[in-house]
């Protein structure tokens, strides 16, 4: 009679067991899904960032213009497998080459995270924008002669 009842718990232990799994299945499945679509769009922002960076380096040269720097951003994202990217150089919308000497600009880069994401876009399916900052050459000073 002992065994009848430890035989009979057993089941019903079985059954909370695969209640337990088919709940918590669910959830585990999407965190692990999303940890990996956040970690890709981390990498994207990292390739944008590279991409923005490396066009602010070309407008700090002497005498570069906007399209120089698209260019080289354009250049970077297609190294880096981006797909859709589009870039921008400027002050308030006024091109490179109409600043100033000395004048900060911006480099946007944005590339939307669904054809640069592998596998289906759950979590991140909008445009990640990459905005960095950097100052035309000043002419240079030569000191005043002896």
């Amino acid at each position: 009679m002992h065994y009848h009842r430890h035989h009979a718990r057993s089941g019903c232990r079985r059954g909370a067991a695969a209640v337990e799994f088919a709940i918590a299945l669910p959830v585990l499945t999407m965190i692990i899904f999303g940890s990996i679509e956040a970690s890709q769009a981390v990498f994207l922002r990292q390739k944008l960032t590279q991409a923005a960076y490396e066009g602010a380096l070309t407008g700090m040269k002497a005498g570069a213009s906007s399209a120089d720097v698209v260019a080289r951003v354009d250049a970077v994202c297609t190294a880096r497998g981006i797909q859709s990217a589009a870039a921008t150089a400027g002050a308030g919308g006024t091109p490179l080459e109409a600043l100033a000497a000395g004048q900060d600009f911006h480099v946007r880069v944005t590339a939307p995270a669904g054809p640069n994401i592998v596998g289906p876009t759950m979590f991140f399916s909008n445009t990640i924008v990459v905005d960095l900052c950097g100052r035309l050459p000043s002419p240079t000073v030569r000191d005043p002669p002896p």
